[in-house]
């Protein structure tokens, strides 16, 4: 009977400090780095046209008073599609404001159409929202000029 009251001590003790181990090589990631996470995620997605992953992070209530979801959808369908143009999408964060379960963030973002290295920068202001799917955009403004870069 003490052996097996040893046996699972050791299994707890062990189990314990594989979870400390864990816990200390992969930190839990504050929500400012979730959203900066969020924003190069962004970024990349757009570069390597995926709009499912550039849409992932668009609440599905978003509405900025011109677009809703389903507008960006479309948006994003059209212009990221597979041998459409390529796009060079380089964001500088200038700000991130963080309220609780909702944050604004400021950026720069610096798009480079290619072919033709045609390059714009765009102001763009989101807000952003934690929910059950992590933090997503419920409203952007700024960026709407994009949709003539390179054309």
């Amino acid at each position: 009977m003490r052996k097996r009251g040893l046996i699972i001590l050791a299994l707890l003790i062990l189990g314990g400090a594989a979870y400390l181990g864990v816990r200390l090589l992969h930190p839990p990631v504050s929500d400012s780095q979730q959203i900066v996470n969020q924003i190069l995620l962004a970024a990349k997605a757009a570069s390597t046209h995926q709009p499912r992953t550039l849409l992932s992070i668009i609440a599905d209530d978003y509405n900025d008073g011109l677009y809703t979801k389903p507008d960006l959808v479309n948006l994003a369908r059209g212009g990221l599609a597979p041998g459409g143009r390529d796009l060079r999408v380089v964001p500088y964060l200038k700000s991130l404001d963080l309220h609780g379960k909702t944050a604004t963030t400021s950026l720069e973002a610096e798009i480079t159409t290619m072919p033709g290295n045609e390059t714009g920068r765009y102001q763009i202001t989101v807000e952003w929202r934690k929910g059950p799917q992590g933090w997503q955009v419920i409203r952007a403004h700024g960026w709407e000029g994009t949709q003539g870069l390179g054309n």
